[in-house]
């Protein structure tokens, strides 16, 4: 008996790059969610300063490890990108799209957290940043082509 898991149908290239353009819209609205919370949640005036809103040492901490995610994003759907293209595997090439913008939404997560620790508005900063990473992932017809022909096909 084999352990692999049943694997439907692929419906070809074009379905792919709309489920992944799909992915790409809900992943690009939830960081819009995460800045409509922090607008709601958000404590009276005066507070802030109480609550720590002058802690810049943990703005900076987890601004570098945002910038880093981001930064690794690229760098993993790049290799991953290549990976599929190579061996013809369209199921890497979403692994790797998905994987990119968890990343990237990880960016704007820690910029909600950050808020919610310090409220400091330069968090504001980490949610433009996952935001920005996010519109540089959306996926060209290109990429997914390149999946699944060989060039010169």
């Amino acid at each position: 008996m084999m352990n692999r898991p049943a694997a439907g149908p692929d419906l070809g290239p074009n379905f792919r790059l709309r489920v992944m353009r799909i992915l790409w819209g809900a992943f690009l609205i939830t960081v819009g969610l995460f800045v409509l919370v922090t607008r709601l949640v958000r404590p009276g005036a005066g507070t802030g300063a109480v609550m720590g809103g002058g802690n810049t040492t943990v703005l900076y901490a987890l601004a570098a490890l945002a910038l880093s995610m981001v930064a690794a994003s690229f760098v993993l759907k790049s290799a991953l990108y290549k990976r599929a293209a190579e061996r013809q595997q369209p199921d890497i090439l979403q692994a790797g799209f998905i994987l990119a913008l968890a990343l990237c939404e990880s960016a704007a997560l820690l910029g909600l957290v950050g808020l919610f620790i310090t409220w400091n508005d330069y968090f504001y900063l980490l949610f433009a940043l996952g935001a920005l990473g996010e519109l540089l992932h959306f996926p060209r017809r290109e990429q997914v082509m390149a999946a699944y022909f060989k060039p010169g096909m």
